[in-house]
């Protein structure tokens, strides 16, 4: 079994609400800014999976050097590889079968079964969020991918 690559942050504790939930409704719109650059400046990182809330005081912590009350953030780390100028998914994910109507009813996407973003029976479940799996499927190769981040990235 593969194990879960992670990565912990020392963080204001105010970002909790946004970094946990995606709710700024308690920051005002310079800090909203200040977490997203932060996490633009993490793009391996999937969304936060817990929060260690001691509230200890810090003169600075890994976003800023503002004095203020910290907590320990941890994030899961996503990996790809590129080879051939494809990316390939390489963090280890779970998938399910969630059927779409026309696929209950056992029809098939295209007349031919061939085509590109031929959506699978199967999800995958990665970082908290959902992902149908499509499939570019010519004559007897098919290619399964997820669109992350508005990129194609293989599932292996």
């Amino acid at each position: 079994m593969a194990k879960l690559l992670t990565e912990t942050y020392t963080l204001p504790t105010h970002w909790a609400s946004y970094l946990i939930n995606g709710d700024d409704t308690g920051l005002d719109d310079g800090e909203a800014l200040e977490i997203l650059d932060w996490l633009k400046g993490h793009p391996w990182l999937g969304c936060c999976l817990d929060c260690k809330n001691e509230e200890e005081f810090s003169w600075k912590n890994d976003a800023n050097d503002l004095g203020g009350s910290t907590a320990e953030f941890t994030f899961p780390v996503h990996l790809t590889r590129e080879s051939s100028g494809r990316k390939y998914l390489i963090y280890p994910a779970t998938s399910v079968t969630e059927m779409l109507p026309w696929q209950k009813a056992g029809l098939s996407f295209t007349a031919t079964g061939y085509g590109t973003k031929i959506p699978t029976t199967r999800v995958l479940y990665l970082f908290g969020r959902r992902y149908r799996i499509y499939v570019d499927q010519f004559s007897n190769a098919g290619t399964a991918y997820i669109v992350y981040q508005g990129e194609k990235v293989i599932v292996e």
